[in-house]
Order: C-alpha cells, then sequence, then structure tokens
C-alpha cells in the first residue's frame, strides 16, 4: 500500500470467545535435543527422546616434551525436561537441567636430556565447553472456532540463559516472537493442529589447566501458558482488507481494552451503558477480571490518545434464555450490554438512536440503502507498518436479511479479521440510528459478512439501558 494509506480492519468479529482452556493442550514432547562443543571442535548434537543418552563433546590433546600431558574436556550430565501442568490446561511448567565439565592439565617443556629435564617451563592447557539444551512444547488446538487470537507467554525462574526461542505454526513457518503493537507472541487457533515452540537454555565452563577440573550446572523452571488474546490482535496474524478512512467523528462508538489492550468495538446507547457483539463479552470478561476492574472503555479516535480517562466497565449482559441463547459457534443472537462505573459527559458525546424497524430492513434493501461501518482497527503505512487501536468507517449496502441479522457481501472492500462489536449506522440529514452490531463473517475469504439486528431486540434492550 501506498504511504498515508488507510485500512479499515474487520469491524466485523470474524472470531468468537468460544474458545475455553480445555479446547488448548499443552505438553513436552520427546523432540529436543542436546549439543556439546568442547575446545575448538565439532558440536555433537544429540536429538533425545525418553530416554536417550545425552550428547557428549570430548577434546583430548598430548603433547610430548620429555613427557606425555594431556587435556581433556568433556560436556556430559544428562539433560533432563520435567514437566507438570497447572490450572488451566492451556498452562505447562517445566525444568531444565544441563551439565558441563572441563579438566585441564598442565605440562612442562624444555630442552630434553638423557637425564633429568633442564630450563624447564611450566604451560597450562585451557579448556572450553558450551552446552545447549532444547526443549519443545506442543499446543494442540482440540477445537473451537478457527483464528481465535492467543498469546503465548514464556517467562523463566532460576538460572540458565534463554537462546535463539523459535515458534513455528501448522505450515511450519516461523511466528515472530516479538511485534511492536503486541505484548506477546500471537497465534490463531487452528482446530486439530499444532504449533511447536522450542525453547533452549544454555551453559559454559572452561579452565587454564593446573590438574584441576571446573564445573557448570544449570537448572532453569520455565512456563509457557496460552492465553486469549483481545479479539483485534487476529488481525497481527491474517491479511486485511483495504478500504475505509479514518474518523474523528462519531464520539459515541468506544474501543473496548482489556488489560489496557484494544479489544473490540461498542456505542454509548445511555449515559452508562454500551451496546457490543456477545462474543467480545464471552469467555473474556470474566468475574475476576471485571471485579479487577481490567475491563474499561475508552472514547476517541486512538485508543491510545483517549479524549478523557478511561471508564471502567463493571459488568455485561447478553441473551441467555431459552428462546434466545447466545450461541457461540453461530454468533446467533450476538448482543451485548456493558455497564459503565460513571456516566459519560464529556461535551458532544451523545447516546446513539436505536434503530425500531422503521425503515424496515426490506426497504433498506430494496432502495440499497448504504450503511456506515464504524471500528477500531488497523492503519496500513508504508512497508506494510500496522498500527492498531485506530477509529474508522467505511460504508456499503446489504445483501440480505433475516429475523435476528442483516449480511452483506462486498468483495474488495469488505471487513476482514479484527475489531468486532461495532455499529452500523442509518444515515440522512436528520438523523444518525444504531441499525446493527457486527458479528461474524467469512474470515478466510473475507467476501461475507452479518451483523446482529437492533430492532430483533428492543424488547431485550430496552429494560436493560434504563436500569
Amino acid at each position: 500500500m501506498t504511504a498515508g494509506a488507510t485500512s479499515l480492519v474487520s469491524i466485523l468479529g470474524l472470531v468468537s470467545a468460544v474458545v475455553r482452556a480445555s479446547q488448548v493442550e499443552l505438553n513436552l514432547i520427546p523432540d529436543g535435543s542436546d549439543t556439546a562443543q568442547s575446545g575448538a571442535g565439532s558440536a555433537i548434537v544429540v536429538r533425545w527422546g525418553n530416554p536417550s543418552p545425552p550428547a557428549q563433546a570430548t577434546d583430548s590433546k598430548q603433547i610430548k616434551t620429555c613427557q606425555a600431558y594431556n587435556r581433556w574436556c568433556s560436556c556430559s550430565g544428562h539433560p533432563t525436561a520435567t514437566a507438570w501442568t497447572a490450572n488451566p490446561l492451556a498452562t505447562l511448567s517445566y525444568r531444565l537441567d544441563i551439565f558441563a565439565a572441563g579438566y585441564g592439565a598442565p605440562h612442562t617443556s624444555g630442552k630434553c636430556l638423557n637425564s633429568p629435564h633442564i630450563n624447564l617451563t611450566r604451560n597450562s592447557i585451557e579448556t572450553a565447553i558450551q552446552k545447549t539444551t532444547t526443549s519443545v512444547v506442543r499446543i494442540h488446538f482440540n477445537g473451537g472456532r478457527p483464528n481465535v487470537p492467543y498469546f503465548v507467554k514464556i517467562s523463566q525462574s532460576r538460572n540458565g540463559v534463554l537462546r535463539d526461542n523459535e515458534l513455528t505454526g501448522p505450515d511450519g513457518k516461523k511466528i515472530p516472537l516479538g511485534h511492536p503493537d503486541s505484548p506477546y507472541p500471537v497465534i490463531l487457533s487452528t482446530p486439530g493442529q499444532d504449533y511447536f515452540l522450542r525453547t533452549r537454555i544454555a551453559t559454559a565452563t572452561g579452565n587454564t589447566g593446573d590438574w584441576r577440573s571446573d564445573l557448570s550446572s544449570v537448572s532453569s523452571d520455565l512456563s509457557v501458558s496460552v492465553e486469549l488474546a483481545p479479539l483485534l490482535y487476529s488481525g497481527l496474524m491474517k491479511p486485511y482488507i483495504s478500504g475505509g478512512v479514518r474518523t474523528e467523528s462519531y464520539l459515541n462508538v468506544a474501543v473496548i481494552l482489556l488489560d489496557g489492550l484494544p479489544h473490540c468495538t461498542a456505542t454509548l446507547v445511555s449515559p452508562n451503558v454500551l451496546v457490543t457483539a456477545a462474543h467480545c463479552v464471552d469467555g473474556y470478561m470474566t468475574k475476576d477480571r471485571l471485579s479487577s476492574e481490567k475491563v474499561t472503555a475508552a472514547f476517541g479516535s486512538d485508543y491510545s490518545k483517549p479524549l478523557f480517562q478511561t471508564i471502567v466497565i463493571t459488568h455485561a449482559a447478553y441473551p441467555n434464555d431459552e428462546e434466545r441463547a447466545f450461541d457461540p459457534v453461530t454468533l446467533r443472537h450476538d448482543i451485548a450490554v456493558l455497564y459503565l462505573k460513571n456516566p459519560v459527559s464529556f461535551r458532544g458525546i451523545l447516546p446513539a438512536e436505536l434503530h425500531d424497524g422503521t425503515p424496515s430492513w426490506q426497504q433498506i434493501k430494496s432502495l440499497g440503502t448504504i450503511l456506515v461501518f464504524v471500528g477500531f482497527g488497523y492503519d496500513a503505512l508504508a512497508g506494510e507498518k500496522k498500527v492498531l487501536g485506530i477509529k474508522r468507517r467505511a460504508s456499503w449496502a446489504i445483501s440480505g436479511y433475516d429475523k435476528y441479522a442483516v449480511s452483506f457481501s462486498t468483495p474488495g472492500t469488505n471487513t476482514c479479521n479484527g475489531d468486532s462489536g461495532g455499529p452500523a449506522f442509518l444515515e440522512d440529514s436528520k438523523s444518525r440510528v444504531l441499525a446493527a452490531i457486527t458479528s461474524g463473517g467469512d474470515d478466510l475469504a473475507c467476501t461475507y459478512g452479518f451483523d446482529t439486528r437492533i430492532d430483533a431486540y428492543l424488547d431485550w434492550l430496552k429494560p436493560r439501558i434504563s436500569q
């Protein structure tokens, strides 16, 4: 894309929070390796299963004066990888232990006669040993919706040096362990497939001879956890569709933050109530997260530069009765309300008016009425740089509707992967009405999407908005 171009990224919620920790399994597999290198010799690599001997490298040199002296060094000691799991199942803790030893001997040199040495000179023979042990963690997705973003968190305690960690996807391609817009590596759920994380620790030792040995032993406790990431982070891993423009209007459209990171889009419908998608709530806005005030709303055109201090979201609700219960697989009844700790009183931010069914969706479709979609996504600048959490808008007409949702197909300008729960407005010269909530679509080709109708849930919404 050219410099300064913008993109509207997945105002659609193309993924769902249905994925639970039980749908992700982590285990340590017998696919590691033990590498030993002594002195200036070649590295010896032994792949280890369970059990398997460690890699041992020796380097000896015989030095002849009037007598023979030797140096010898080795990398030995079996690398052990002990794993234990903790709740939830998507956390794996394990320990790596490695050992290296070096032995050196001095020698003397001088003029040799048939009798004792003369002009003796004492010399030391140095040794050098390096040892690296690699473990492999398999991340397996049992089920759930595809392309849900997850963070991979790696932590280490005790001693040892982590070196050259590597994360690969089901296609064998490496996944970056760092990104300027993400605090952790991001993977997308791929039901039935695996990701592999290789972690390595290293140790080294050596000596300068003198008939002594030097030892180095390393034990390192590691923990790998796979946790649901804010939905917007799927945009780091999947292509995005060009189209749409940045906007500083639509002041009543907010971005929802999880632990300070952009997650979904929502619309103010009363001074202390927001409307968003249910799949932005389910699995994400847990009791612990809400009670610790880690779910907030920010108003403005850039999540990192809000118009005023973010507001805490205290609780949330979505349809769960027998007649209309949110389905995290099909995204049916994908609507939710969020309650703010403090009402919004900033000048110019007014609650959105709700669509009551007039004009009808039949009229909207037959007339080709354009809807305006608003959400927080990515900016694409020169060099494919991405900047997340930027408000933008795009417009198109619907192509179909049913009792609870409207659909559209706009190849080339459709939304794709990322922000969810944003509004679709009906606009004219006199009014701007919240007509639908962005929900889901075809997240592979990004040619199709559907939104949840506001008018179909007025009887559910109004009592909760007036609380």
